[in-house]
């Protein structure tokens, strides 16, 4: 009896034992457990304050709690990754991110389109595979080497050739470790043509108005120092200094009309109202008709009476007359000049037709430039200013509209004026607001 009670004790007590030495090694794994995942640096904070779980139960509750809290963290990543990728692809300045090896890691669609590459198929590979650039290439190598921004202008050659100003530096984590180096590209190349056709207005400027002011100051100190004492000769000076004086005033009135056409264009404050065709036609001819009868030119006009458009009257008036000044100067004796205006579908086409000497198609492209001549010396013995054809490109814009030529050499020129035939359609009107918050 005696020997069965000990054994049941003993049973009870191995029972207790091995219990007891379970529990102990099960709160041991569950603290190792607890020591790693809270010495992790991508555990949130607020997990790692939490008391250390003394049971199975309890490490699978805080388990969940950790795994929900890494899930809300990488859906904050996923966002924030997102939005970088929506800012870079809506840039228009190219951007380029290398690692310390000098491999590609980011490319935006901006300078894919810049460098002429596929920026899917350059992500991992060394710079110098996709890139074949030398200026580029080495302004990335000595960011690396020197770890300083840098900068420089580049020429890129690839479907057009283009002119980039590339800023470079290096990238730097939070900690200043030196992850790399990001290249940003802007685009300069209209800069850069808005800048060679500034420095070239500037010089054909000073040139135009140079030369008349140096024709009468020339005659007149003569005049001044009395070395001339006929009085045919003197009348003879005071006559060119006058008309080089007007040339002078012409080139200023010109220059002055061109600027407040490039300001009603950018404002878009031209007033235009229907106005029939005919009558502004009928005025731009009569008062070519002086210049038309000295040189023996004839002058048609073919505009149906009910042709209508939206136009500024005292422009287009202005236009025409330029255009026909040039077309009586430029034709021989006894030929005709026509003005032509119909509708062709949306549009209103006024041409001026001559019978001159024409134009070599070399010279279209840049007709409508300001001071563009092509023959300099007709032009200026002619009286031209070199910014009427200007005048001309400027008037069909704040019309909504555009200029063209065509010219065949000794066969003569078709220039004409494309006018939107009505005003561009409204958008359609939002419907009032009958909410109870708006009418209160």
């Amino acid at each position: 009896m005696v020997d069965g009670l000990y054994a049941v004790a003993g049973l009870v007590l191995g029972a207790v034992l091995s219990w007891w030495w379970h529990v102990h090694r099960q709160r041991d794994w569950i603290r190792s457990v607890h020591a790693k995942l809270t010495n992790a640096a991508t555990l949130p904070a607020a997990s790692k304050e939490k008391p250390v779980p003394r049971s199975l139960s309890e490490l699978e509750a805080w388990l969940s709690v950790v795994c929900r809290q890494f899930g809300d963290q990488l859906r904050q990543l996923s966002q924030r990754q997102g939005e970088l990728d929506a800012i870079l692809a809506s840039m228009v300045e190219g951007v380029v991110a290398v690692d310390n090896d000098g491999r590609v890691f980011t490319m935006n669609r901006a300078a894919s389109e810049m460098l002429a590459v596929d920026s899917s198929q350059a992500q991992g590979r060394p710079l110098l595979e996709v890139v074949r650039h030398p200026g580029l290439l080495q302004l990335v190598e000595s960011v690396l080497t020197e770890r300083c921004s840098q900068e420089s202008e580049l020429t890129l050659h690839g479907d057009r050739e283009l002119t980039v100003r590339a800023q470079a530096a290096a990238l730097a984590a939070p900690d200043a470790t030196i992850l790399g180096a990001v290249v940003v590209l802007e685009d300069i190349t209209r800069l850069k043509r808005l800048e060679e056709v500034r420095r070239e207005f500037v010089a054909n400027v000073s040139h135009e108005i140079k030369t008349p002011m140096t024709s009468i100051q020339g005659y007149l100190e003569t005049l001044v120092e009395g070395d001339v004492h006929d009085p045919e000769d003197v009348r003879r000076f005071l006559k060119i200094a006058v008309k080089q004086s007007r040339r002078l005033g012409a080139i200023v009135d010109d220059l002055l009309a061109l600027a407040h056409l490039e300001e009603q264009e950018e404002s878009q404050s031209v007033r235009l109202s229907p106005h029939p065709l005919r009558p502004v036609l009928e005025d731009a001819i009569e008062w070519a008709r002086s210049l038309a009868g000295q040189r023996g030119i004839t002058l048609k006009l073919d505009c149906s009476d009910d042709l209508v458009a939206p136009i500024n009257a005292p422009l287009l008036e202005q236009a025409l007359t330029n255009l026909l000044d040039n077309a009586c100067k430029y034709s021989e004796s006894d030929t005709q000049v026509r003005v032509v205006a119909k509708r062709y579908g949306a549009e209103v086409w006024i041409d001026v037709i001559d019978q001159g000497c024409g134009i070599e198609s070399r010279h279209l492209p840049r007709l409508f430039e300001r001071f563009y001549r092509v023959d300099r010396s007709r032009s200026r013995k002619l009286g031209g200013t070199g910014l009427g054809l200007a005048i001309v490109k400027h008037i069909a814009r704040v019309h909504g509209g555009e200029v063209t030529v065509s010219s065949t050499p000794g066969e003569g020129s078709r220039f004409t004026l494309k006018l939107p035939a009505e005003f561009p359609p409204c958008p359609p009107a939002e419907p009032p607001d009958t909410s109870t918050d708006a009418l209160a």
